[in-house]
């Protein structure tokens, strides 16, 4: 039996036959909003309608073709969500969902689509989640853009609900694009929860540097748009992580390029790696710092962290330069 929480008031359960009396009621009693977009509503009459509607998700769900669920908010059943369908070869997944009319503007629909994006991702291993909704639905169009999925088209006249066909707009999200930010979200809250219980005191945090040179051994630097000056591109390990990894997964994300093979110069470490931010925070940093002329990929500004990326001589750097760039750079040049 598939169960999944989302988050202190919500979660999801594999619909069964104890739960048709429920859902049905919750359908009647949202009848007049739901049928304006959902072309089984007006076909469900009856509970035994809607078990025979479970029974088939069931069955989908034993054939590994689909995977529909219960959502509970504070104990009560209030809308359904799920994989409306599997695509295994390509490795996508459909969601689908509804949510009865009291139960709007509470933003259940939004945590639920989240949370299912993120299974699909890390649990079933799918490259492309799809969500489909009537063009003119704009509470259930609100819910992929609001997640940052991308509006791909118009697919005409793709459903027919009340006698008239209707267009529908397609959404999509990839792993790739999903899966890096879900990643930073967790170290962010990560650090948040520690700074809880020590304040602005110092934090000893692991991370990499990555010195990327070109063929005229120019070094890659970005102009960071947070502090305005240049720096390596690197940053903090994130949990799971070994520092190889995060100097990879770092410098894709900085610049766009994959690193296809490191050399580990040194560790850094000490007071001289002591930072304190505007708000106050504190940080040791002990840095891994790396080297690569073997990379890959197209050079580019992917996360908002840049305003420039260029190669420098290393005689005739720019200014003014992250202090822990410096610091890098001169271990890099001393060779100790």
């Amino acid at each position: 039996m598939f169960n999944y929480t989302i988050d202190e008031e919500i979660y999801l359960k594999q619909l069964e036959q104890s739960d048709a009396e429920a859902i049905f009621y919750l359908t009647d009693q949202s009848r007049t909003y739901l049928r304006k977009w959902l072309p089984w509503v007006d076909v469900t009459k009856s509970v035994q309608d809607t078990i025979d509607f479970i029974h088939a998700t069931i069955k989908g769900y034993a054939d590994n073709k689909s995977l529909n669920t219960a959502i509970i908010f504070q104990g009560q059943i209030v809308g359904v969500a799920g994989f409306n369908s599997f695509d295994w070869t390509n490795k996508t997944a459909h969601i689908g969902y509804w949510l009865g009319e009291r139960y709007q503007g509470k933003g259940i629909m939004t945590r639920v689509v989240y949370g299912l994006t993120t299974y699909a991702f890390k649990e079933l291993a799918m490259n492309r989640v799809e969500i489909r909704a009537a063009i003119y639905n704009q509470n259930s169009r609100a819910i992929p853009e609001r997640l940052g999925f991308t509006y791909e088209g118009r697919l005409r006249q793709a459903e027919r609900i009340d006698g008239c066909f209707v267009d529908h707009a397609i959404y999509s999200m990839l792993a790739a694009e999903w899966l890096p930010q879900q990643e930073k979200t967790l170290m962010e809250n990560y650090i948040l929860d520690l700074r809880k219980y020590v304040g602005t005191k110092p934090l000893i945090m692991a991370g990499a540097g990555v010195m990327v040179f070109n063929d005229k051994q120019e070094v890659l630097l970005q102009l960071r748009s947070d502090t305005h000056d240049w720096g390596l591109p690197g940053g903090a390990m994130e949990i799971g992580e070994n520092l190889e990894q995060t100097a990879k997964r770092e410098l894709l994300e900085e610049t766009g390029l994959h690193a296809n093979q490191l050399t580990f110069i040194k560790l850094l470490s000490g007071d001289h790696l002591y930072d304190k931010y505007p708000n106050g925070d504190q940080v040791y940093h002990v840095i891994s710092l790396f080297k690569t002329n073997d990379v890959s990929g197209e050079l580019q500004m992917n996360d908002g962290e840049s305003e420039a990326l260029c190669y420098f001589s290393m005689e005739n750097l720019p200014t003014p330069l992250h202090k822990i760039t410096q610091i890098m750079l001169k271990a890099y040049q001393k060779g100790d």
